[in-house]
């Protein structure tokens, strides 16, 4: 073993000790209230170390900062679900999901047995859209190539963001979904000349977020929503264990859609920044 390698596994060998020594710890309690150690993944050392209180629901087990309204957050989290299994496929999303509690600024975010949420996300159900967003990773996405494709983060995050809207606008009849002053407010730190297909190559795939999945909500409204829905529960089973890239994403919802015109709307949206900025012309005119 190289001298590279073994302080590799010694470094290893060492969280990993340290990790189930304070996971141990933990479970014996103090005065019941808890300090837990969140190990997302096998190999994924993301951890939250705090003083916990447990509340088990029937859509998971929260690991608890303060405290939640819990019927909200239930009757929320069940919605989300049955929406999303209705409209994008059914995703049979475990109950032993684990739900761990971080302080705001720290950023939600999800492995497979466990979702770290900012604890402002379980307040209100306008604020859930954190804790929604996260679930929606557990079973909608499908796998991009790697390299450039991975980093444009349209496969994970647009898609995401755009379910999420959907979502959050079923559940808030007033929301308001593709908030343009969001996107407009992330071009002050990025080039607004760069289209979705170079995000990878120049590093801006947190735009994703927001013009990614303001550009899937702009192709169900071409196509039709109920349209989009099929093609995309069709696409998303296809590819769920497949890396797609965007040539791939286009020419399948040219021919799911059936809609010869889409590819005059990727070549706006996807290969040029025409759709992009035609959006915020017309949203200065309002």
């Amino acid at each position: 073993m190289c001298l590279i390698n073994f302080i590799k596994w010694l470094k290893y060998s060492v969280c990993a000790y340290l990790v189930s020594y304070v996971m141990g710890y933990a479970e014996n309690g103090i005065n019941g209230i808890r300090r837990y150690i969140f190990k997302a993944h096998k190999n994924d050392f993301a951890v939250a170390v705090a003083k916990y209180t447990v509340k088990t629901l029937s859509v998971g087990k929260f690991y608890l900062l303060g405290e939640i309204n819990s019927s909200q957050v239930e009757n929320t989290m069940t919605t989300a679900h049955s929406y999303m299994n209705e409209h994008y496929g059914v995703r049979d999303i475990s109950s032993n999901v684990n739900y761990a509690a971080i302080p705001k600024w720290f950023g939600s975010f999800a492995s497979p047995v466990t979702i770290f949420i900012e604890t402002y996300s379980l307040g209100s159900i306008k604020n859930m859209n954190g804790i929604i967003h996260e679930f929606i990773h557990l079973g909608w996405n499908v796998p991009a190539e790697s390299g450039e494709t991975q980093r444009i983060r349209f496969f994970d995050e647009a898609f995401t963001s755009y379910f999420e809207m959907r979502v959050m606008e079923y559940l808030l009849k007033d929301y308001n979904p593709v908030n343009v002053d969001v996107y407009k407010n992330q071009l002050n730190r990025y080039d607004g000349n760069v289209p979705i297909i170079d995000f990878g190559k120049h590093g801006y795939g947190d735009l994703s977020y927001t013009i990614g999945a303001i550009c899937l909500y702009k192709l169900s409204e071409f196509v039709g929503i109920d349209v989009f829905e099929k093609a995309t529960r069709t696409f998303l089973e296809k590819y769920k264990d497949t890396p797609v890239n965007m040539e791939i994403f286009c020419n399948e919802y040219i021919k799911l859609c059936d809609k010869p015109e889409l590819e005059q709307f990727f070549k706006d949206w996807i290969y040029t920044t025409n759709g992009p900025k035609s959006l915020l012309e017309s949203y200065k005119c309002e």
